[in-house]
């Protein structure tokens, strides 16, 4: 049991710079945004895919570590894709530039990695969740299901 505390113990406290992944761009109408891309080894091609949206203040690595989708990723085999917000909040206006963000970030996984454009997922943390609402009003036709966490819907 000693053992199994000190692992979880030791597991939760792994810095998020250490979890793998591959930094990227997205050029959105000129303006370059950060993505963080976790492709699993053997992942093929025609694999669903997650955006994972951050709160406001956070960033990229905190999601990462919040959020572990790497893990499952590499069990069920699909893109986790972890956006980076201008500054530390997201633009919930549904015609505003993360809306755009998140069209830019399925075009450029759809060409790279092949994604399964049927099986596109969106999820985020509190204002993450916030701009999970707002893609699931604004992209449904894109966005095969939304799971906002402690956000709330806007507008």
């Amino acid at each position: 049991m000693l053992t199994a505390v000190a692992s979880l113990l030791l597991y939760t406290s792994t810095d998020a710079q250490d979890l793998p992944g591959v930094k990227d761009t997205v050029n959105v109408n000129g303006t370059v945004r950060t993505i963080d891309v976790y492709a699993p080894s053997g992942m093929g091609e025609n694999r669903p895919m997650v955006i994972s949206a951050h709160g406001m203040g956070q960033d990229i690595a905190y999601q990462k570590k919040q959020s572990r989708w790497d893990q499952v990723a590499d069990t069920a085999k699909f893109l986790v894709v972890y956006p980076q917000s201008n500054g530390s909040t997201w633009n919930l206006d549904g015609n505003g530039s993360d809306v755009a963000f998140i069209k830019a970030i399925i075009k450029k996984m759809s060409a790279k990695y092949k994604i399964d454009l049927k099986r596109v997922y969106m999820s985020g943390f509190s204002m993450g969740g916030m701009l999970t609402y707002s893609v699931a009003n604004n992209m449904a036709d894109q966005i095969a299901a939304c799971a906002p966490v402690s956000g709330y819907p806007i507008g």
